[in-house]
């Protein structure tokens, strides 16, 4: 002990500070938490938007049902909720497709 700091006093706080960067679910799939809307070729498609969450849950954009998402390389499964196994593939940025409908952060 040097100046009354403990020899592994500097590895716990590298180790919890890396830890609190680890812990975010949109980061590794480059998906921001908040509101996503989906739209075709026809405009806004009613029933697929959804609020993402920083706890990778997600709920309907009315808050009454959710789920939660799993990040798979460039793919975003739904478990749960009403977009319980629909699979959002290409996921570049804040924006995605499910079966050939484009879904963005607003």
């Amino acid at each position: 002990m040097a100046n009354g700091i403990h020899a592994w006093w500097p590895a716990a706080w590298l180790t919890v500070v890396l830890l609190a960067f680890a812990t975010g679910p949109a980061s590794a799939a480059n998906l921001r938490a908040g509101e996503y809307a989906c739209a075709g070729s026809s405009g806004i498609l009613i029933g697929l938007g959804f609020i993402l969450n920083a706890d990778s849950t997600y709920t309907d954009l009315d808050r009454k049902t959710s789920g939660r998402v799993v990040f798979e390389g460039s793919s975003v499964k739904f478990i749960g909720g009403h977009l319980d196994g629909y699979v959002g593939t290409g996921v570049s940025g804040s924006t995605f497709q499910i079966h050939g409908i484009g879904c963005s952060h607003n």
